[in-house]
Order: C-alpha cells, then sequence, then structure tokens
C-alpha cells in the first residue's frame, strides 16, 4: 500500500516506472525530471528537463505527444547534437505558444538508430 499525505484539493496521479524505463542500451539513457511541473507558475517547477546521454554524435528529434496521440509540439528535429549528456527544456507549451492542459504527455526521443517514451504530467489549477 502506498499513502501520501494532500494538502490541497486537486487531481493526482500514481505512475509506476520499470527500472529500466528510458534505458535502450548501455550508451543511451532519457530521463526528463521532474516528471510533473506547473507550466503556467502553480507549483515549484514550470518546465522539465528531457536529459539524454548520446554515446555518438546524432541528429535528435524530440517531440511531445498528448495521450490521445496528436502532436502538441516538437522541440527539435533532426538537430545535430554531439555525444555525451545533453538535456533540452520543454516550457509545456504547444507549437503555437499557448500552455497545455493539465494531463499526461508522451515525450517521444529518437535518432537514426534509436527510440524511447517517457511520460511527465501537467498540473495546472
Amino acid at each position: 500500500m502506498i499513502t501520501a499525505p494532500i494538502n490541497e484539493i486537486g487531481i493526482y496521479g500514481l505512475f509506476e516506472s520499470k527500472k529500466d524505463s528510458g534505458v535502450v542500451d548501455k550508451g543511451f539513457q532519457l530521463d526528463c525530471q521532474p516528471r510533473m511541473f506547473s507550466p503556467r507558475g502553480d507549483g515549484n517547477n514550470i518546465e522539465t528537463n528531457i536529459s539524454f546521454y548520446l554515446r555518438n554524435d546524432s541528429k535528435v528529434t524530440i517531440k511531445i505527444f498528448n495521450m490521445s496521440g496528436r502532436l502538441v509540439n516538437t522541440l527539435c528535429e533532426d538537430k545535430f547534437i554531439t555525444n555525451g549528456m545533453n538535456s533540452i527544456a520543454w516550457d509545456g507549451k504547444d507549437s503555437s505558444g499557448r500552455f497545455c492542459i493539465s494531463g499526461l504527455y508522451v515525450v517521444l526521443f529518437q535518432t537514426n538508430k534509436k527510440k524511447a517514451t517517457q511520460t511527465v504530467m501537467i498540473m495546472n489549477k
């Protein structure tokens, strides 16, 4: 059983993450932190950082989808990024610059050889 104190009325989510979630192989990792954020400033975190490790220089594409599968935003497409640890921030806005509504979103990360997804949650009041 899992318990957590709730100090205010709102919508809350509980997510299970597999130990190897976001890890495709030892030369590639994807992580989004924080996994829950409030772009409108209703909480402590106004953006999520999409961090990834590349073993080799690669062209990277990062897209954000809502849970219906609709493309919300493209953060980069075929952008050349050097090997090592890298990070790109998502401010919780769609491609038109509007704040996304509260809910779950899928971050799709891909190179020409690898693909990974991670789920993040936007929580606006």
